[in-house]
């Protein structure tokens, strides 16, 4: 499996639900953990009873982490992570093909 297989995308309806139905659940958890005074308080807990560090920051950060992830998945077909991985598949190329003509090697 190449780089290019895992970065292609198909038309189909299953994984097309799934990522509407995922989207959904990321906004709506992001967003009640902001919005919903008793769920809030909810979070604020699990966090303190795991002792998660920089809690003041995860408290604050995830709800909106997971509203950015619940709009990728629903807005984009290839979202900012496929095209990241394609950007870095492209690097790795070039820097390939540098290193190959430094040693002499034409043939790639």
């Amino acid at each position: 499996m190449t780089l290019d297989d895992v970065c292609k995308t198909n038309n189909n309806r299953l994984a097309g639900g799934v990522r509407i139905l995922l989207g959904v659940m990321f906004l709506m958890t992001g967003a009640m953990k902001l919005l919903v005074p008793m769920l809030a308080a909810a979070w604020s807990g699990q966090l303190l009873a795991a002792n998660i560090p920089l809690y003041t920051l995860s408290r604050l950060a995830v709800p909106f982490l997971e509203m950015g992830v619940g709009v990728e998945l629903l807005l984009e077909p290839h979202g900012i992570v496929t095209d990241s991985v394609e950007q870095m598949g492209d690097l790795l190329d070039a820097l390939d093909g540098a290193v190959a003509r430094r040693n002499g090697i034409t043939d790639l």
